[in-house]
């Protein structure tokens, strides 16, 4: 297997900042990281539930799950971005569940975007605040709690946010736009007391 080189393994990682009062504390922390294996599946009405059940069972998750709340097990995260269309991401592994193999692909074909996308984490007490610099989605914790996620964009690009921990977010972004996306993020982040950025 071709061991797939990020677009932002050059970039210096993490970034870190102190807050506006360049308080001595660090408030945000920016990082990148291996995805790991994101493989999306789809397929169409009834056919597709019954092709993907028991991969579902086997993840421990509850079915197709909701449009905005992302499902979790054992470091693994199911995104239902559309009514018959699964995100599958393994955050620390490069192997996707072999029980994907296992799908019938005329009911519910798979498809590896590992490739397609890289790994950017935001986390601190100020995580929140830049994001909302990024994007135009509402980031409140009553509208987007723990667990939630958006399909959306960033400066023009496409763009997948996950609230995945309290006060740190995970961000999927294309491949082919990391490095300019990487440079907006931190330049978004200048104002909230970026070091060495």
């Amino acid at each position: 297997m071709v061991d797939v080189r990020s677009p932002l393994a050059h970039c210096k990682t993490p970034l870190l900042a102190r807050g506006g009062s360049m308080a001595d504390a660090i408030e945000l922390k920016i990082s990148h990281a291996s995805i790991g294996s994101l493989v999306q599946i789809a397929g169409w009405g009834a056919a597709f539930t019954e092709a993907v059940t028991p991969l579902l069972h086997e993840l421990d998750l509850d079915g197709l799950g909701g449009f905005h709340q992302a499902q979790t097990s054992d470091g693994r995260v199911c995104f239902r971005i559309a009514p018959t269309r699964l995100l599958i991401w393994t955050m620390d592994s490069q192997v996707a569940p072999a029980s994907i193999s296992d799908i019938d692909a005329a009911s519910a074909p798979t498809l590896d975007l590992s490739h397609s996308r890289v790994r950017v984490t935001i986390e601190g007490s100020i995580a929140r605040a830049l994001l909302t610099r990024l994007s135009t989605i509402d980031l409140r914790l009553q509208s987007f709690p723990v667990g939630a996620f958006s399909q959306t964009t960033i400066h023009h690009t496409s763009a997948l946010i996950f609230h995945s921990q309290e006060n740190q977010y995970e961000l999927l972004l294309p491949s082919s736009y990391a490095g300019s996306l990487w440079d907006y993020i931190g330049l978004a982040a200048k104002p909230f007391g970026l070091i060495d950025s």
